[in-house]
């Protein structure tokens, strides 16, 4: 069985009322969303794992580790000028390594929330190893951000995809079989998302 959390003490301070929700029918969709605005997964615990507490919120481990480290990588990069004093190969290899870290997050090591949030924050500065390598190769050029965009796309929509079917596969194994209007770790964001369909416009 699994065992769903205490959704009221998650939500308590985020507690859903469309009646109160914002006027506008974005304001009244992240409002519907706030539990899981920053967890990025449902209020269960088969998805603890994958979320850490940072001043009271629980966010995801994933974006909250390994994006802070990216971005502090990406500035150490190029404040020391190593990513045009290291060889542009040398760069991809370094991140490699640091990105082979991912594999240590899954199988038995993946409940163990200091070992997920070490291989995303490696995983983070890998992926700032790759941008380094094309700012190398290509120098400070609109091309460089061209493809430093590109590769951010690619790389967040393999992470979402992987994400999402991992994270569809374990709802499936659940009771409630991935209906997500009867289980209570999204039927409270469910729910006031049809609400707010139903709603007439104002």
């Amino acid at each position: 069985m699994i065992t769903i959390l205490n959704v009221e003490e998650l939500a308590i301070t985020e507690q859903i009322k469309v009646d109160e929700a914002p006027r506008t029918r974005v304001g009244q969709f992240f409002r519907a969303i706030q539990p899981i605005l920053l967890r990025h997964h449902p209020l269960c615990e088969q998805f603890d794992s994958h979320t850490m507490t940072i001043v009271g919120k629980n966010v995801c481990i994933g974006c909250f580790a390994g994006i802070p480290a990216w971005i502090a990588t990406i500035a150490a990069g190029f404040a020391t000028g190593l990513f045009f004093i290291l060889p542009p190969e040398t760069l991809v290899m370094i991140g490699g390594i640091l990105c082979l870290f991912l594999l240590f997050g899954k199988g038995p090591l993946s409940h163990n929330k200091k070992i997920k949030i070490l291989t995303k924050v490696l995983v983070g500065a890998g992926m700032a190893f790759f941008v380094g390598a094309i700012w190398g190769s290509l120098g400070r050029t609109p091309a460089a951000a061209f493809w430093t965009f590109i590769l951010l796309q690619v790389a967040l929509a393999l992470l979402n995809l992987q994400r999402g079917i991992a994270m569809y596969a374990t709802c499936k194994r659940c009771e409630y079989a991935a209906d997500w209007g009867t289980c209570p770790g999204m039927g409270v964001v469910t729910q006031a998302l049809r609400a707010i369909h139903k709603k007439p416009n104002d």
